[in-house]
């Protein structure tokens, strides 16, 4: 090979190794980004399922929160709330205590309700 050749192979190797090296880069930045938001996630998740522990209205149900965090960063998390009550009034107490726990966040997180009303359970509870 004459020097004109071995110049441009280095020139090419060293301009691979610098796109690889940003790829890394980026790579690395996203996944602390998804880290970051599924930490930040864990912790809304966290604050509501204390207070729907803690609300008396609710004592002894089971209603949970579970947070979703989306792939695509653009996208709202999403706070699923599931359960069985055994009233209407409880199932809005469900809905209301996590939309107040969230009150500061309520716009970048979307809430879904999955909390059903069982009538069979004011039976059995009578």
């Amino acid at each position: 090979m004459n020097g004109e050749g071995t110049a441009t192979t280095f020139v090419a190797m060293v301009a691979f190794g610098i796109v690889v090296l940003l790829a890394i880069g980026i790579i690395g930045r996203l996944l602390d980004l998804r880290r970051r938001r599924e930490d930040e996630a864990l912790g809304l998740q966290s604050r509501v399922s204390d207070a729907l522990m803690l609300e008396p209205g609710l004592a002894g149900l089971a209603v949970t929160a579970s947070m979703h965090v989306p792939l695509w960063p653009r996208k709202a998390p999403k706070l699923e709330i599931a359960g069985r009550v055994p009233t209407p009034d409880q199932h809005e107490l469900a809905s209301r205590v996590a939309m107040r726990t969230l009150a500061d966040r309520a716009a970048q997180v979307e809430i879904e309700d999955k909390v059903w009303v069982d009538p069979v359970m004011r039976e059995h509870a009578a």
